[in-house]
């Protein structure tokens, strides 16, 4: 219960810092997508 009370914690209260939050996660699972998708082209073409 302690990890689950300090990963609640951390979540942004304000609605801005919410919206940022979730902006960013959003670019980093695009970016790792991104990577993901060149990385196994640059694979397949070895």
């Amino acid at each position: 219960m302690k990890v689950f009370e300090e990963v609640e914690f951390q979540v942004p209260t304000s609605d801005v810092q919410r919206k940022d939050f979730i902006r960013v996660l959003k670019i980093a699972g695009i970016t790792a997508a991104v990577l993901i998708i060149i990385t196994i082209i640059s694979i397949n073409i070895k």
